[in-house]
């Protein structure tokens, strides 16, 4: 065993034995699951993109029915469409430190070194998309609370 500092003062324990490469395949699946839950989010904002554009094709093609008020929907489900559309635009989970980047930095240093910095550079990545899922998780949730008030006030507006 030996000691490494990596560039974000981790101390960290070089275990010679594969300790070091276990956790980046870890990191590795991890980031792999967030690329798919991101992917998850993605679909289901362009799932309810669909429904907006369903209900904002419905509401025109019956605008005779609904008289004078037959534009009410169409503010909210823009409101929702824009906000689904900077879901799947806006936000990109990172996949980890460019190759090209990180050899020309570390590449020449002793394996187990380089190791543990390209642990602490998934690390990073890791959490930096935690964060943007969040983020994407919440603007779903906001288009769809923008779309359920829409129809709840288009609703009774139509009554």
């Amino acid at each position: 065993m030996s000691r490494f500092r990596t560039r974000h003062g981790l101390d960290a324990q070089i275990d010679r034995r594969g300790g070091i490469t276990a956790l980046i395949a870890l990191a590795q699946t991890q980031l792999l699951a967030q690329m798919l839950d991101s992917d998850g989010v993605d679909g289901r904002s362009m799932g309810v993109l669909g429904i907006n554009g369903a209900l904002a094709g419905a509401d025109l093609a019956a605008r005779s029915l609904f008289g004078g008020e037959w534009w009410i929907p169409l503010p909210g489900l823009a409101i929702s469409a824009a906000i689904l559309l900077g879901v799947r635009r806006g936000l990109r989970v990172e996949i980890g430190p460019s190759p090209h980047g990180f050899y020309a930095a570390y590449g020449g240093g002793p394996e187990a070194a380089v190791n543990v910095q390209l642990l602490s550079d998934l690390d990073d990545v890791l959490k930096t998309n935690d964060r943007t899922l969040l983020r994407k998780e919440r603007r779903l949730a906001a288009a769809i609370a923008a779309l359920l008030a829409t129809i709840v006030y288009s609703t009774s507006a139509f009554a």
